[in-house]
């Protein structure tokens, strides 16, 4: 075999390994990115004698990487680490509730072990800072009708 036939072939072998990774990547990911949703959730119930909303925060014990806290950080709190909300840990998920004012939307992230941040991959929508991070962001809509 010339050296041009090999240069030739090693490319596609390199090639067909970037494609299969690419593919095998993106499937795990999808895996993943799908396990996380079935139990990332955003749970909220209107009370509309107060004008606002009940909203329970879920991340997967999974998703915190055997980290000893999670805890919850956003605009509810002025993203301020001191007052980070502590989730405490109920049936394999991390979860705490917070009273809202209805007809606002917060930015919010999950704060792991300290050190990690985490976004909520069934958020409501996301929101990119100025420092090109994205934030999720929980909805407070009163219920129409």
């Amino acid at each position: 075999m010339s050296d041009s036939n090999y240069h030739v072939n090693l490319k596609k072998t390199t090639l067909n390994f970037e494609k299969r990774w690419k593919l095998f990547s993106t499937v795990n990911c999808i895996f993943h990115l799908h396990k996380f949703l079935i139990t990332m959730s955003l749970q909220k119930q209107f009370i509309k004698s107060k004008n606002v909303c009940k909203v329970t925060f879920t991340l997967p014990k999974e998703a915190a990487n055997g980290a000893a806290d999670v805890q919850l950080v956003g605009d509810f709190n002025n993203w301020d680490k001191k007052k980070a909300i502590p989730m405490k840990v109920k049936n394999g998920e991390y979860l705490t509730t917070l009273e809202l004012d209805a007809g606002k939307e917060y930015q919010f992230r999950y704060l792991i072990g300290g050190d990690t941040w985490e976004n909520d991959w069934a958020a409501d929508k996301y929101v990119t800072t100025p420092f090109g991070i994205d934030n999720s962001v929980v909805v407070v809509q009163p219920e129409k009708g």
